[in-house]
This record gives structure tokens, sequence and C-alpha cells, in this order.
């Protein structure tokens, strides 16, 4: 599957695949291949690139955004607060 990896990433200030490898602790041949989409994530990856983004950025990254996947129609025109609440919600158990 293609993601929006590669443009997250270079959104949240690491200007190269090789930085955003390190910082998640993988090779840079890994991490390309997930960008790329020549490798699948695993849900437990994808969560950590999820928060490791959202960190950078200062928001909420949802799977749904990472995936690409467009928002239900239902939160179109929510605010980032109320995304972070409601993926922060989904969160606790």
């Amino acid at each position: 599957m293609k993601t929006n990896l590669q443009s997250l990433r270079m959104e949240s200030g690491f200007k190269s695949a090789r930085a955003f490898a390190e910082h998640m602790g993988l090779s840079v041949n890994t991490y390309t291949g997930y960008e790329q989409g020549k490798t699948n994530l695993s849900l437990a990856q994808a969560w950590q690139f999820a928060d490791a983004l959202g960190e950078a950025l200062g928001r909420y990254v949802s799977l749904d955004e990472l995936a690409g996947r467009d928002f239900p129609a239902m939160l179109e025109g929510a605010t980032p607060d109320e995304l972070r609440l409601l993926g922060l919600y989904r969160e606790t158990d």
C-alpha cells in the first residue's frame, strides 16, 4: 500500500529518508521500502510512524492520514484540536 509517509515525513521536518530512518532506529533500506510501498507496514510499525510524525508536527497523525485514507464525511470541518481529541479518545481503553 502506498502511504502518505513521504509527504508527512517531509512536512514534519525530516528532509531525508535517512534522517527519519535513523530517528526511528531503522535501516534506510527498510524505511524506504515502507515509504515507497514496496514493503507492507505492520500495524505496530504504522502506529510508531504516526506517533513519531505527530510528535514532530505537534499534532495528532491518524492511521487514516498515514494511509492516505480520506476522513469520513462526519469528520469534515473538524478542527485539528477536535481530531486530536478524537484520536486520544480512541486510544483509551
